[in-house]
């Protein structure tokens, strides 16, 4: 069968047209493979510029007290902001962090407590919970903090510090409001980053290494791994996944009460924005099963937390 010309040279458009969608299907297969492979990921500063970060934690401690089951929740709510002072050469800031709000609640416990503290509130309760946490509305925490994530210099309000020592009701907190403490909480909008370039897949860590009173201190070992670039809410961003480990270093000539730690899990998304060089939410649950032994008696509790962050 002989093939008329208008048919053969629409056969050739078709065939022409197929390839080229394949080059333009090939070239953007090739440009997503480019934005997934080797990221370097940097925080970016520029000094003046001031951002607002909000972390919500949900705390439930359920235990065993005189053969009864008790639990306690613990929920708080708190708002940080942070002011770029200035920027070094290396890209290093100078943050002075400032605690603009704490909202906490805690019910339940062997004796069925309920408190509360809202800074927002004109008539917040003036309970032990008050007395502890009003102080800390306001305080300036200075620090300062690399392109990469690293924390230094920080400096905590020694005055705060004292008036924190003196409140009876500051023991209930542990070393939460201690300088370490205090280190850890203003960080939450920061984390680690290698300097190389990253790929899908990679792995690297960080150490946080807290007090832990008379039981010792605890290290806090952070494992990221890199998930590439997503699009949420009309943003081009970093997915990272986050796992938490905890250990326990028990104190030099330790005689008393002793924490051990015999079931952990954790799992935690972070979403950075590269573009702009900054957090923009990460969510994270843990769970944790502890032993605090007292000389023949124990008291297991199992303690699951819930973190929200947010920066805008």
């Amino acid at each position: 069968m002989k093939l008329s010309p208008r048919f053969i040279a629409h056969l050739t458009e078709m065939k022409f047209r197929s390839l080229f969608s394949l080059v333009v299907f090939a070239s953007c297969l090739c440009f997503v493979s480019s934005l997934q492979a080797q990221r370097t990921l940097a925080f970016k500063f520029t000094a003046g510029n001031e951002y607002k970060l909000s972390v919500s934690t949900t705390t439930k401690i359920a235990m065993k007290y005189m053969g009864q089951d008790v639990e306690t929740t613990m929920q708080m709510e708190s708002g940080i902001s942070q002011y770029i002072d200035s920027v070094n050469t290396e890209g290093t800031a100078a943050i002075t962090q400032k605690i603009t709000r704490l909202k906490l609640s805690v019910a339940g416990g062997p004796l069925g407590i309920k408190l509360e503290y809202d800074s927002t509130a004109a008539d917040s309760q003036d309970n032990p919970l008050s007395d502890v946490l009003r102080p800390i509305v306001g305080a300036e925490f200075g620090l300062s903090l690399s392109q990469q994530g690293k924390i230094s210099n920080f400096k905590a309000p020694a005055d705060l510090l004292a008036t924190l020592a003196k409140q009876p009701g500051s023991r209930a907190f542990g070393q939460m409001f201690s300088e370490a403490g205090f280190r850890n909480m203003v960080s939450q909008g920061s984390l680690k980053f290698p300097e190389k370039a990253l790929n899908v897949g990679d792995q690297w860590k960080d150490h946080v290494v807290l007090p832990a009173g008379e039981f010792g201190e605890t290290t806090v070992t952070i494992e990221y791994t890199y998930q590439g670039i997503v699009e949420l809410d009309g943003k081009m961003l970093d997915k990272i996944g986050m796992k938490m480990t905890t250990s326990i270093k028990p104190a030099k000539d330790a005689t008393g009460s002793q924490l051990k730690i015999t079931e952990q899990s954790s799992e935690g998304l972070v979403y950075f924005d590269n573009t702009v060089g900054r957090l923009d939410h990460s969510t994270l649950k843990q769970t944790m099963t502890t032993e605090v032994i007292i000389g023949q008696n124990s008291i297991v509790q199992t303690v699951t937390t819930n973190v929200t962050t947010s920066m805008k």
